[in-house]
């Protein structure tokens, strides 16, 4: 099924996140965490990396654990390298009754680009100014508008990827593709 809303021509999704990683990589890394699988779509939300935990580290393991589950990646063996690398304790936890990512296909290769690049890595799951913006094109904004709005420079200080069908912008061939 295929439909025009809000004069841009999508699939039948509506869900958009933008992942926001500062160019600046710096990273506290946390002793302990909680990794909790989720449920990512389209509603209005920020993830960000607070001082006791990271919705960024969430969302990245529920990736993994999807894109294991249902294409076949090994990214959970690797996350769990990472982490016992830098002696990051961790326990698991499963918040929803049906845990995913929409759109986590568009992911995939992203994943891999940044399981090569540790830095770039630690940056998004660790730095306090990383964001995940989630979202839908239903509506006339999206969170990552307001940001970009109230920082005219976020060009300059975050890459930006996005996910999904893009609300308000141009689709880019590779959105992902880390250079």
């Amino acid at each position: 099924m295929k439909k025009i809303r809000s004069n841009v021509f999508e699939t039948n999704s509506s869900s958009t996140h933008a992942i926001c990683i500062p160019k600046e990589h710096t990273y506290k890394i946390q002793n302990i965490v909680t990794l909790h699988e989720n449920a990512y779509g389209r509603e209005h939300d920020v993830l960000e990396v607070n001082l006791w935990d990271s919705d960024i580290l969430d969302y990245f393991y529920t990736a993994c654990k999807y894109l294991d589950k249902y294409y076949e990646t090994d990214y959970m063996s690797k996350l769990y390298l990472l982490l016992d690398k830098y002696d990051i304790e961790y326990n698991e936890h499963v918040d929803s009754e049906y845990p995913g990512i929409d759109h986590a296909l568009d992911l995939k290769l992203f994943i891999a680009d940044l399981f090569n690049d540790e830095d770039l890595l630690l940056t998004l799951l660790f730095n306090k100014d990383s964001k995940i913006f989630t979202g839908s094109d239903e509506c006339d904004y999206h969170l990552y508008d307001s940001f970009e709005t109230q920082n005219k420079n976020v060009d300059e200080l975050y890459d930006v990827y996005w996910t999904g069908d893009i609300p308000h912008r141009e689709p880019k061939e590779e959105r992902f593709r880390l250079e």
